[in-house]
């Protein structure tokens, strides 16, 4: 059975309309990533905030420490 010229056109013109949304769609998760990047971007920088926080308290946790190990001292 061969298909007619209406019937190609029709098909052509639904293919390209699928094509559009396709691309459409891509657009829309190219764009969702970016926010995603950005966000874990931002989300690095705090992470690495919060580090340097911890390892401070580390350090003054490993002094006190010492020091108390140390035993009184007499002044």
């Amino acid at each position: 059975m061969t298909t007619g010229p209406l019937e190609l056109e029709r098909r052509v013109h639904q293919l390209d309309n699928d094509v559009r949304d396709i691309y459409t769609l891509l657009a829309q998760i190219q764009l969702t990533q970016g926010r995603h990047s950005n966000r874990f971007d931002e989300m690095g920088a705090d992470l690495d905030g919060l580090r340097l926080k911890v390892d401070a308290l580390d350090t003054k946790v490993d002094t006190v420490l010492e020091l108390l190990r140390s035993g009184p001292t007499t002044a």
